[in-house]
């Protein structure tokens, strides 16, 4: 895998502990990023898991990684795990969801994912799917 946003980040990899959940539960995700450029900017990394007319059913928006490291130290060609957690609603009913992500910055918007010929696909990515099973349905 290799997700090119805005020739500033790239998502190289990613774990998820399980793909099967139920309301209420925790998804633990691990991201693994690699500095393309020197960045003068913070960035925020939102996770979203999505049902239907993309509701959001799990949210985790937060600076990517913590502010001891951020992105503006970053060297290019750095490595960096990041984990999130992500929640789901105890209302969330049993279907297949996507899990997307995106980079912003304050004021200035988000990241795009580039293709390798530089045109701008999308300011988000879905990731992966997930199945949640409610047993009290």
């Amino acid at each position: 895998m290799n997700v090119n946003f805005s020739d500033k980040l790239a998502l190289v990899g990613y774990t998820l502990d399980r793909r099967v959940a139920q309301p209420g539960e925790t998804l633990r995700l691990t991201l693994y990023w690699r500095a393309l450029s020197s960045m003068t900017v913070n960035y925020d990394l939102f996770v979203h898991v999505l049902g239907e007319d993309n509701q959001i059913w799990a949210n985790r928006d937060a600076p990517l990684t913590d502010r001891a490291v951020c992105t503006n130290r970053w060297v290019p060609g750095t490595l960096v795990e990041e984990t999130r957690e992500l929640r789901l609603v105890e209302a969330t009913p049993s279907d297949f969801y996507d899990i997307e992500l995106g980079l912003h910055a304050s004021g200035r918007g988000r990241l795009s994912i580039l293709a390798e010929d530089g045109r701008q696909l999308d300011s988000r990515l879905l990731l992966t799917k997930i199945r949640v099973e409610n047993s009290h349905e």
